[in-house]
Protein backbone atom coordinates (compact mmCIF):
# COMPACT_ATOMS: atom_id res chain seq x y z
CA UNK A 1 0.00 0.00 0.00
CA UNK A 2 2.80 2.34 0.99
CA UNK A 3 4.35 1.73 -2.36
CA UNK A 4 1.17 2.17 -4.22
CA UNK A 5 0.47 5.57 -2.25
CA UNK A 6 4.43 6.93 -3.06
CA UNK A 7 4.15 5.90 -6.91
CA UNK A 8 0.31 7.45 -7.34
CA UNK A 9 0.54 10.28 -5.58
CA UNK A 10 4.08 11.18 -4.66
CA UNK A 11 4.32 9.82 -1.04
CA UNK A 12 3.12 7.01 1.64
CA UNK A 13 -0.14 7.19 3.90
CA UNK A 14 -0.63 3.70 4.76
CA UNK A 15 1.17 2.48 8.22
CA UNK A 16 0.70 -0.94 9.49
CA UNK A 17 -1.53 -0.31 12.35
CA UNK A 18 -4.32 0.92 10.11
CA UNK A 19 -3.51 -2.42 7.75
CA UNK A 20 -3.84 -4.80 10.68
CA UNK A 21 -7.18 -3.23 11.78
CA UNK A 22 -8.95 -3.38 8.98
CA UNK A 23 -7.39 -6.99 8.12
CA UNK A 24 -6.85 -8.49 11.99
CA UNK A 25 -8.65 -5.78 14.31
CA UNK A 26 -11.68 -4.70 14.67
CA UNK A 27 -12.55 -4.02 11.29
CA UNK A 28 -12.00 -7.07 10.12
CA UNK A 29 -15.88 -7.89 10.66
CA UNK A 30 -16.49 -5.61 8.07
CA UNK A 31 -13.83 -6.20 5.95
CA UNK A 32 -13.14 -8.97 2.98
CA UNK A 33 -9.62 -9.22 1.54
CA UNK A 34 -7.53 -11.47 -0.91
CA UNK A 35 -3.76 -11.01 -1.27
CA UNK A 36 -2.41 -12.07 -4.63
CA UNK A 37 1.04 -13.80 -4.93
CA UNK A 38 3.33 -14.24 -8.07
CA UNK A 39 4.99 -17.72 -8.38
CA UNK A 40 7.70 -16.31 -6.33
CA UNK A 41 5.74 -15.96 -3.39
CA UNK A 42 5.42 -11.86 -3.31
CA UNK A 43 2.67 -10.39 -2.75
CA UNK A 44 1.61 -8.40 -5.64
CA UNK A 45 -2.06 -7.40 -5.38
CA UNK A 46 -4.11 -6.55 -2.37
CA UNK A 47 -8.14 -6.69 -2.79
CA UNK A 48 -10.22 -5.50 -0.40
CA UNK A 49 -14.31 -5.28 -0.28
CA UNK A 50 -15.54 -2.92 2.54
CA UNK A 51 -19.40 -3.16 4.40
CA UNK A 52 -19.81 0.50 4.77
CA UNK A 53 -23.39 0.61 4.82
CA UNK A 54 -26.16 -1.31 3.68
CA UNK A 55 -26.20 -0.90 -0.15
CA UNK A 56 -22.58 0.33 -0.30
CA UNK A 57 -19.03 -1.68 -0.71
CA UNK A 58 -16.08 0.14 -0.64
CA UNK A 59 -13.38 -1.95 -3.40
CA UNK A 60 -9.69 -0.73 -3.12
CA UNK A 61 -8.00 -2.77 -5.24
CA UNK A 62 -3.85 -2.32 -5.27
CA UNK A 63 -1.53 -3.35 -7.65
CA UNK A 64 2.70 -3.27 -6.97
CA UNK A 65 3.59 -0.70 -9.56
CA UNK A 66 6.81 -2.80 -10.59
CA UNK A 67 4.86 -5.67 -11.94
CA UNK A 68 5.47 -6.17 -15.24
CA UNK A 69 2.63 -4.14 -16.90
CA UNK A 70 1.17 -6.88 -19.42
CA UNK A 71 1.16 -8.98 -15.94
CA UNK A 72 -0.49 -5.97 -13.52
CA UNK A 73 -3.61 -5.46 -16.61
CA UNK A 74 -4.22 -9.14 -16.08
CA UNK A 75 -3.61 -9.33 -11.80
CA UNK A 76 -6.03 -5.99 -12.10
CA UNK A 77 -8.73 -7.48 -14.17
CA UNK A 78 -8.64 -10.55 -11.63
CA UNK A 79 -8.45 -8.54 -8.90
CA UNK A 80 -11.78 -6.54 -10.11
CA UNK A 81 -13.60 -9.21 -11.04
CA UNK A 82 -13.36 -11.07 -7.49
CA UNK A 83 -14.58 -7.71 -5.91
CA UNK A 84 -17.23 -7.81 -7.93
CA UNK A 85 -18.17 -10.76 -6.87
CA UNK A 86 -16.98 -10.10 -3.34
CA UNK A 87 -19.51 -7.00 -3.47
CA UNK A 88 -22.51 -9.57 -4.15
CA UNK A 89 -22.01 -11.97 -1.90
CA UNK A 90 -22.13 -9.16 1.28
CA UNK A 91 -25.11 -7.78 -0.46
CA UNK A 92 -26.97 -10.77 -0.18
CA UNK A 93 -26.12 -11.41 3.11
CA UNK A 94 -27.84 -8.27 3.72
CA UNK A 95 -30.86 -9.54 1.97
CA UNK A 96 -30.38 -7.34 -1.04
CA UNK A 97 -30.61 -7.69 -4.64
CA UNK A 98 -28.74 -4.55 -5.52
CA UNK A 99 -25.98 -2.69 -4.14
CA UNK A 100 -23.54 -0.18 -5.40
CA UNK A 101 -19.57 -0.86 -5.28
CA UNK A 102 -17.35 2.45 -5.06
CA UNK A 103 -13.52 2.99 -5.73
CA UNK A 104 -11.31 5.24 -6.60
CA UNK A 105 -8.03 6.75 -7.59
CA UNK A 106 -5.77 9.16 -6.72
CA UNK A 107 -5.52 11.90 -9.57
CA UNK A 108 -2.21 11.36 -11.35
CA UNK A 109 -2.91 7.44 -11.59
CA UNK A 110 -3.86 7.14 -15.28
CA UNK A 111 -3.46 3.23 -14.67
CA UNK A 112 -5.47 2.96 -12.11
CA UNK A 113 -7.83 5.17 -13.43
CA UNK A 114 -7.74 2.92 -16.55
CA UNK A 115 -8.52 0.17 -14.76
CA UNK A 116 -11.74 1.08 -13.27
CA UNK A 117 -13.02 2.80 -16.62
CA UNK A 118 -12.51 -1.13 -18.15
CA UNK A 119 -14.29 -2.89 -15.37
CA UNK A 120 -17.20 -0.49 -15.54
CA UNK A 121 -16.82 2.44 -12.85
CA UNK A 122 -17.69 5.78 -13.65
CA UNK A 123 -16.43 8.68 -12.55
CA UNK A 124 -19.25 10.56 -10.68
CA UNK A 125 -17.07 12.78 -8.06
CA UNK A 126 -14.03 14.41 -7.32
CA UNK A 127 -12.34 15.10 -3.97
CA UNK A 128 -9.78 16.91 -2.33
CA UNK A 129 -7.90 16.23 0.42
CA UNK A 130 -6.62 19.23 2.14
CA UNK A 131 -4.32 19.95 5.40
CA UNK A 132 -3.59 22.93 7.26
CA UNK A 133 -0.74 23.42 10.21
CA UNK A 134 -1.80 24.42 13.93
CA UNK A 135 -0.75 27.56 15.77
CA UNK A 136 -0.65 28.94 19.00
CA UNK A 137 -4.07 30.35 19.69
CA UNK A 138 -5.67 27.41 17.50
CA UNK A 139 -7.74 26.86 20.75
CA UNK A 140 -9.63 30.10 21.41
CA UNK A 141 -10.50 29.88 17.59
CA UNK A 142 -14.02 29.31 18.25
CA UNK A 143 -15.12 32.51 17.39
CA UNK A 144 -18.48 34.28 19.01
CA UNK A 145 -21.36 32.27 19.96
CA UNK A 146 -24.65 33.68 20.37
CA UNK A 147 -26.70 33.33 23.46
CA UNK A 148 -27.78 29.69 23.94
CA UNK A 149 -25.09 28.06 22.13
CA UNK A 150 -22.45 25.48 23.59
CA UNK A 151 -19.77 23.61 22.10
CA UNK A 152 -18.00 21.16 23.91
CA UNK A 153 -16.47 17.47 24.21
CA UNK A 154 -19.08 14.91 24.15
CA UNK A 155 -19.99 13.68 28.15
CA UNK A 156 -18.31 10.87 29.44
CA UNK A 157 -19.74 8.51 32.20
CA UNK A 158 -18.75 8.66 35.91
CA UNK A 159 -18.28 5.01 36.39
CA UNK A 160 -16.73 3.54 32.77
CA UNK A 161 -15.49 7.57 31.52
CA UNK A 162 -17.20 6.38 28.17
CA UNK A 163 -19.42 9.16 26.44
CA UNK A 164 -22.88 8.88 27.37
CA UNK A 165 -25.28 7.10 24.78
CA UNK A 166 -27.20 10.10 24.10
CA UNK A 167 -24.22 12.32 23.08
CA UNK A 168 -23.23 9.52 21.01
CA UNK A 169 -26.94 9.53 19.85
CA UNK A 170 -27.10 13.30 18.88
CA UNK A 171 -23.50 13.19 17.23
CA UNK A 172 -25.29 10.37 14.81
CA UNK A 173 -28.27 12.11 14.28
CA UNK A 174 -26.68 15.63 13.86
CA UNK A 175 -24.79 13.98 11.04
CA UNK A 176 -27.51 12.11 9.54
CA UNK A 177 -29.25 15.25 9.01
CA UNK A 178 -26.72 17.52 7.49
CA UNK A 179 -25.24 14.72 5.07
CA UNK A 180 -29.05 13.58 3.84
CA UNK A 181 -28.80 15.65 0.24
CA UNK A 182 -25.16 15.29 0.10
CA UNK A 183 -23.62 13.37 -2.88
CA UNK A 184 -24.03 9.39 -2.02
CA UNK A 185 -25.02 10.06 1.22
CA UNK A 186 -26.50 6.14 2.71
CA UNK A 187 -27.95 6.47 6.02
CA UNK A 188 -26.08 4.20 8.70
CA UNK A 189 -27.88 2.71 11.55
CA UNK A 190 -26.74 4.08 14.75
CA UNK A 191 -24.65 0.75 15.77
CA UNK A 192 -22.97 0.95 12.06
CA UNK A 193 -22.22 4.75 12.68
CA UNK A 194 -20.60 3.47 16.04
CA UNK A 195 -19.07 0.39 14.91
CA UNK A 196 -17.07 2.06 12.02
CA UNK A 197 -15.44 4.80 13.37
CA UNK A 198 -13.87 2.70 16.35
CA UNK A 199 -12.45 0.86 14.29
CA UNK A 200 -9.99 3.31 12.94
CA UNK A 201 -6.99 3.06 15.51
CA UNK A 202 -6.78 6.95 15.81
CA UNK A 203 -10.13 6.83 17.39
CA UNK A 204 -9.97 9.06 20.45
CA UNK A 205 -13.45 10.07 22.17
CA UNK A 206 -11.31 13.25 23.10
CA UNK A 207 -11.69 13.83 19.49
CA UNK A 208 -15.44 13.73 19.60
CA UNK A 209 -17.18 17.50 20.01
CA UNK A 210 -21.04 18.45 20.16
CA UNK A 211 -22.59 21.64 19.71
CA UNK A 212 -26.18 22.16 21.14
CA UNK A 213 -28.48 25.06 20.18
CA UNK A 214 -30.88 25.95 23.52
CA UNK A 215 -30.11 22.44 24.43
CA UNK A 216 -30.80 20.81 21.18
CA UNK A 217 -27.81 19.00 19.24
CA UNK A 218 -27.45 21.39 16.70
CA UNK A 219 -23.48 20.31 15.46
CA UNK A 220 -20.65 18.15 15.45
CA UNK A 221 -16.89 17.54 15.20
CA UNK A 222 -15.87 13.75 14.87
CA UNK A 223 -12.15 13.75 14.18
CA UNK A 224 -9.02 11.15 14.76
CA UNK A 225 -5.41 11.04 15.71
CA UNK A 226 -2.82 10.40 13.49
CA UNK A 227 0.43 9.26 14.99
CA UNK A 228 3.45 6.87 14.13
CA UNK A 229 3.41 8.99 10.57
CA UNK A 230 6.60 9.16 8.69
CA UNK A 231 7.35 10.83 5.26
CA UNK A 232 8.35 9.23 2.12
CA UNK A 233 11.75 9.10 3.01
CA UNK A 234 11.34 7.30 6.89
CA UNK A 235 11.58 10.54 8.62
CA UNK A 236 8.80 10.64 11.84
CA UNK A 237 6.05 13.53 11.08
CA UNK A 238 4.57 15.47 13.86
CA UNK A 239 1.05 13.84 14.89
CA UNK A 240 -1.96 15.16 13.66
CA UNK A 241 -5.68 14.74 13.64
CA UNK A 242 -8.00 13.60 10.69
CA UNK A 243 -11.27 15.11 10.50
CA UNK A 244 -13.94 13.02 9.72
CA UNK A 245 -16.90 15.01 10.01
CA UNK A 246 -17.59 18.27 10.55
CA UNK A 247 -21.62 18.69 9.86
CA UNK A 248 -24.39 21.39 11.33
CA UNK A 249 -28.09 21.34 10.93
CA UNK A 250 -29.58 23.49 8.50
CA UNK A 251 -31.95 25.22 10.44
CA UNK A 252 -28.94 26.51 13.54
CA UNK A 253 -26.20 28.98 12.59
CA UNK A 254 -23.82 28.24 16.10
CA UNK A 255 -21.81 30.80 15.54
CA UNK A 256 -21.15 34.44 14.57
CA UNK A 257 -17.91 35.12 13.52
CA UNK A 258 -16.53 31.41 13.33
CA UNK A 259 -12.96 30.92 12.60
CA UNK A 260 -10.89 28.19 11.30
CA UNK A 261 -11.76 24.63 12.74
Amino acid sequence: MRLHEEEARGFPGADSENVAAEVTGRGARTHTHLLVRDDQGKARAWISCHDRAKGRVLVGITVDHHFDPELADMTAEFSFAKAKEFSIQIGAERGLEVTQMDSGAFKEDKRQARWLTETGFENVREWWQMSRPTEPGDEDAVGTLREGVEIRRVARNNTDKLPTEQDLRDVHFVLEESFADHFNSYRETFEEFLGRLREDPGHRWDHWWLATVDGKPAGAVVAAALTGRVDSEGNPKADASYVDYIECTSEHVVAVSPKPC
